[in-house]
């Protein structure tokens, strides 16, 4: 057996595999939730607060938000893909114990979950853009240019997520993990309200958050933002979503194989 966590190979892509063949059987309810709940929020605090709020940095609130909306999104798409879904693989149904039964190593499992995690939350993106420019919140291609950045956030919270797994005991664990970084990170990333808002400590944690980045590179692509700043921004995602693969995929290791 292979014991170095970097040694992943090809094996892992056709794990990624399996899990969208699976998903593509029950598609219809995860779009209906990873839509739902930010089309809500779209309704809600978009024209909800719209002709209270007015305009955010020379912007329309609706076309502030939604941008916003769409990161974090992602974000959740991927966290809940990445607990309940692998705990759920992994304790319940046993499909890790099965796939390890293969040629395919525990961290290749892991490092697939990872990426899957982080596919999944770009392909509900997508989806969710398209909701948006029929609502008017979107109104531009550009917004595609966003989709690495989200990649790689994704990959992030994705593997945030299965560190967070790979210690849980059953699912009531996620309470705190939902709780006590994702909830956060949701409400202080800058979907709703720019991040320069915030009292300084709370700001300068929002920066240290990737999703903050996802958030500020997805805006600048609807809204013909500075390309240095997406490409910067998303290079800066890439740094440490992909280190944060490797050190989900070493943890989810020692759970699945003791």
């Amino acid at each position: 057996m292979r014991k170095d966590v970097l040694n992943i190979s090809t094996l892992t892509l056709l794990v990624v595999r399996r899990h969208l063949l699976v998903w593509l059987k029950t598609w219809p309810s995860a779009l209906a939730w990873a839509i739902g709940e930010p089309l809500v929020f779209l309704l809600a605090f978009g024209f909800g607060f719209k002709k209270l709020i007015g305009g955010i940095q020379g912007h329309d609130y609706v076309l502030f938000l939604a941008p916003g909306l769409v990161a974090v999104g992602a974000m959740n798409v991927a966290c809940y893909e990445c607990t309940f879904g692998s705990f759920s693989r992994l304790e319940m149904i046993r499909a890790y114990d099965a796939i390890a039964s293969t040629p395919v190593m525990p961290e290749e499992i892991a490092f697939a979950d990872a990426l899957w995690g982080a596919l999944k939350s770009c392909i509900m993106a997508m989806v969710m853009m398209m909701v948006f420019a029929v609502f008017g919140a979107i109104n531009t291609f550009t917004v595609l240019l966003a989709l690495p950045a989200l990649f790689f956030m994704s990959l992030f919270f994705a593997s945030l997520s299965l560190i967070a797994t790979s210690v849980a005991k059953n699912f009531d664990f996620f309470s705190y993990y939902f709780t006590v970084i994702v909830t956060p990170a949701f409400f202080f990333s800058g979907a709703f309200f720019p991040v320069e808002q915030l009292p300084r400590v709370f700001r300068i944690a929002a920066q240290c958050l990737p999703i903050t980045h996802a958030v500020d590179v997805t805006r600048a692509s609807a809204l013909h933002g500075s390309m240095y700043s997406i490409v910067l921004k998303t290079l800066i995602l890439a740094g440490v979503s992909i280190p944060a693969a490797f050190i989900a995929a070493w943890r989810m290791k020692k759970r699945i194989v003791k």
